[in-house]
This record gives structure tokens, sequence and C-alpha cells, in this order.
């Protein structure tokens, strides 16, 4: 799967663990119902909702600094970070 907000991509692995009220999965219904009570009351309870975990394997972003553009990566699988300034930085 992969996934991007504003300056972030994360890339990983995901699997379907089951509906968000299924007994095993209290922990995140009562947290979700805390915090995001409106969409719990709207959603949680339809048949055809599903609770995904997502394992990251990659995350990078965009950066800048001074007005000059690099690149951050965090890389899960090989334990690595690294910055790419693409020759932008000094």
């Amino acid at each position: 799967m992969a996934l991007c907000h504003k300056n972030f991509s994360i890339e990983g692995k995901c699997q379907i663990i089951g509906h968000p009220l299924d007994d095993n999965n209290s922990f995140f219904a009562k947290l979700f119902k805390k915090h995001f009570y409106g969409s719990y009351k709207s959603y949680a309870a339809l048949p055809t909702e599903k609770l995904l975990e997502i394992i990251p394997s990659l995350i990078y972003s965009w950066e800048y600094k001074l007005t000059k553009p690099y690149m951050e990566y965090f890389d899960f699988q090989n334990q690595s970070y690294r910055v790419d300034t693409m020759g932008c930085l000094s």
C-alpha cells in the first residue's frame, strides 16, 4: 500500500484485521469512539467497514532548508535513515 499526506509518503504492507467492533478490536473501538465520535457513530457498525493494519517499510518526505529542497528517507526494512540533497544543499 501507499499513502500520501502533504509532504509525507508511506509505503508498506496492509492487511485486514477485522471489523472495528469485533471483540479483538475493542482497544481500537474505545479510542475511535473517544476521539472521533461522529465517525464512530456513523460508520463503525456498518457491516462493510474493515479495520486495516499497516506495517510501514519506507517513509519519505520532502523538506526545505532555506528554500532548498531535500528528501528524508526512513527505511524500516533496512533500519536506516538518509538525506538526499539532490545537490541543492551545501
